[in-house]
């Protein structure tokens, strides 16, 4: 069964309540390789941990929806979380960066390696090559971005 791409057309669109519902309707090998969401698996348990105590420092009352691990073996130094409030961006050599969903303006690909950028700030993506893994990245950004 062919998966449709998530926007707010769809019919049965999921929520940001339910995680595993967005993920199974991503696409992209390249990408699903790369997000996980809480209670996936205990790697992915792991690495959501690891990314708390990193950079992303939630508020008591910030629920996980999903982060993206951008290193090249899996430490999770480097990526993102998103909250239902906002995402928790830290790029290789750059202070950690928060940006509330209320706040996001813009959700763009930039340059010929085509580049994520959330309003100017940069969110490194080393590990994505394939230009409809980053294209679809973008929509699920969105779509959550929208859903708050």
């Amino acid at each position: 069964m062919k998966q449709e791409p998530i926007n707010s057309e769809n019919h049965n669109i999921p929520t940001t309540k339910d995680p595993t519902s967005i993920y199974n309707r991503i696409r992209s090998d390249e990408l699903k390789k790369k997000l996980f969401y809480l209670n996936q698996n205990s790697k992915a348990d792991a690495k959501l941990n690891k990314i708390i105590t990193t950079y992303a420092k939630l508020d008591l009352d910030e629920k996980v929806i999903m982060g993206f691990d951008d290193t090249i073996f899996g430490s999770s130094k480097n990526g993102f979380l998103l909250t239902d409030k906002g995402i928790h961006i830290k790029s290789i050599m750059q202070k950690a960066v928060y940006i509330p969903y209320t706040d996001i303006n813009e959700v763009v690909l930039k340059g010929f390696s085509k580049d994520l950028y959330i309003n100017n700030t940069e969110v490194s993506l080393t590990q994505i090559s394939e230009r409809h893994s980053k294209e679809e990245l973008v929509n699920l950004l969105k779509f959550i971005a929208d859903c708050k």
